[in-house]
């Protein structure tokens, strides 16, 4: 197997200057990283337009690089081709014009630790023929676990979270790349930047997704999915990020996020672990978010992966590799046309079950299953329900016939036409729509800029202000789904009557978080799902303490 490794990089030298040399200094089988991977650095152009860019630190990663590698294998884009673009130009040089079977990916931000790359090596060779696993890393989701338990868990894998210091055989980006395809074909008119995110995010509900987002990383992570695999990491630790500030990260969020915190396994194990069927199976349901339908049979390691006809588009055939000849000059057609697929869900698919049950509804909530079930139970018993993110859980609530519905929701537009739906299915419930002006928004009305940063921390408690102004009726339920999720929360553990259901939605699989367990720890978990409940007495000033210094965290 022939393996290289891409180290990625824009304008941050002093990051690049310290996450070269922890690469270089890796060992695989006692002998130096050069001796089984050719390593190769890519710089993507100086983009002129953007005043965020460094151009002297562009200027002095370029002389550093040389330092590095040799100048055959130093590759600098005269134009800035945007991360989306560049990756797919690493990606086709590796994988197609060097044929490489096997590329570990190290970006300027992450540090490798002592035996990151022996331990990648041992998993790539482990999983090459494996068709559940996608994408491979040593640097886990949630990067505080203490060394105990991460000594504890050698022999375990969980999920990734960032595409950081991971591998990928050509193997499987052959399989995933007509997607991703699709989506290069959609941007590149635009660049990266200014990619036309509704376009985007049609497409990929055209292909079975509820997306959030419409990155390339999360459409790779879709493209991932929809082969049935995983991202999958091992359990212990490996990596330091060290990216305070750059493109997607500021020092308050890095902090927020745990990475100030981050903990290194103290040593490694000499040979890798069997990925466990059930333990595959975990790992895929909780990344499966995105998906509208969950694959109808899971692919074990001998086995494909088989999708409902809802989800592989109609009629389907076993996918072909390319040959890696020459580089594909129009998208392939869809590879998740799969194995033949039966024509309706068996009766044991949870999510067909519940579309079934809730046909009046175009569109479910986005959340995994578990999640999604745990939801259904508590509206159930619900009276009024409070809801920071309004949209699919409006209308389910409604159609079970919550009598009081508030709405906590940063786009009016979209509030408005959620509750127009709501009313369809039912006329009786009474709608409370609290829209926040928290400034332009975007996707998921997340704010585009800062402009309106004084207004942000009204989105968590000026809804609880109306409920008592208003007499409305108080909530016995509350969803976490929206924007500003510990501060909303933390008010309403705070404001909340006693014994009040609060469901905090993707609360495990987001390590920053966990900074609500500082007060009270959840009583359930259904998924990426915590259950919390409201106690009789609470530490209200070290409550408000957090959830005004999380008020402006839009995550």
């Amino acid at each position: 197997m022939r393996k290289a490794i891409a180290i990625v990089a824009y304008d941050r030298s002093q990051y690049f200057e310290t996450v070269v040399p922890s690469i270089l200094k890796q060992n695989v089988d006692g002998k130096p990283v050069g001796d089984a991977y050719e390593i190769f650095i890519f710089q993507d152009g100086f983009c002129k337009g953007d005043p965020k860019s460094d151009l002297v630190g562009h200027a002095k990663l370029t002389q550093a690089a040389r330092r590095f590698v040799p100048e055959e294998n130093l590759f600098i884009q005269e134009e800035n081709l945007g991360v989306a673009l560049h990756f797919d130009f690493i990606e086709r040089e590796l994988f197609v014009r060097r044929s490489f079977d096997f590329v570990l990916f190290c970006e300027d931000d992450l540090v490798l630790a002592p035996g990151y790359v022996q331990v990648i090596d041992m998993m790539a060779d482990k999983f090459a023929s494996d068709p559940r696993v996608g994408m491979i890393s040593a640097n886990p989701a949630d990067v505080t676990v203490s060394a105990e338990k991460q000594l504890a868990g050698l022999n375990r894998y969980t999920s990734m979270a960032h595409n950081w210091g991971f591998g990928l055989s050509r193997k499987f980006w052959l399989k995933r790349q007509p997607m991703v395809d699709e989506y290069l074909n959609i941007l590149r008119p635009y660049g990266y930047r200014q990619r036309p995110t509704s376009q985007i995010t049609q497409w990929l509900e055209s292909k079975g997704f509820n997306p959030d987002a419409t990155s390339q990383d999360f459409v790779k992570q879709c493209a991932t999915l929809k082969q049935g695999a995983a991202r999958i990491s091992t359990l212990f630790n490996l990596g330091l990020p060290i990216g305070r500030s750059g493109l997607h990260c500021k020092p308050e969020e890095f902090d927020r996020m745990g990475f100030n915190r981050t903990v290194i396994a103290p040593r490694v194990p000499t040979q890798m672990a069997d990925l466990e069927q059930d333990e595959f199976e975990r790992i895929f349901h909780n990344q499966s978010g995105p998906l509208r339908e969950n694959p109808m049979k899971l692919p074990t390691r001998t086995s494909e992966v088989v999708f409902g006809e809802a989800m592989a588009g109609g009629e389907a055939t076993k996918p072909k590799e390319e040959k890696p000849s020459a580089v594909p000059s129009s998208p392939p057609s869809d590879p998740v046309a799969a194995a033949p697929v039966p024509s309706a869900p068996p009766k044991d698919d949870a999510k067909a079950r519940i579309q079934k049950r809730f046909p009046q509804i175009k569109r479910l909530p986005h959340m995994e299953t578990a999640g999604l079930e745990k939801l259904i139970a508590r509206l159930e018993k619900s009276q009024c329900l409070l809801e920071y993110g309004a949209g699919g859980s409006t209308v389910l609530a409604s159609t079970i016939g919550v009598s009081t519905i508030i709405s906590v929701e940063s786009d009016a537009d979209f509030l408005e036409a959620t509750n127009v739906d709501a009313r369809k299915v039912n006329q009786g419930a009474k709608l409370v729509a609290h829209p926040v002006n928290i400034g332009p928004t975007g996707d998921w009305g997340r704010p585009t800029d800062r402009s309106a940063i004084e207004l942000w921390p009204l989105y968590c408690s000026s809804v609880w202000k109306r409920i008592r102004s208003e007499d409305l009726a108080s909530p016995d339920l509350v969803l976490i789904d929206g924007r500003f999720r510990v501060s909303c929360f933390l008010a309403s553990m705070a404001l909340a009557k006693p014994g009040t259901v609060v469901l905090f939605d993707d609360y495990f699989d987001r390590p920053h978080y966990h900074v609500a367990q500082r007060h009270f720890e959840y009583v359930s978990e259904a998924g990426r799902m915590a259950e919390f409940i409201v106690p009789d007495n609470c530490d209200v000033q070290a409550i408000l303490t957090d959830m005004l210094a999380y008020s402006t965290n839009t995550d």
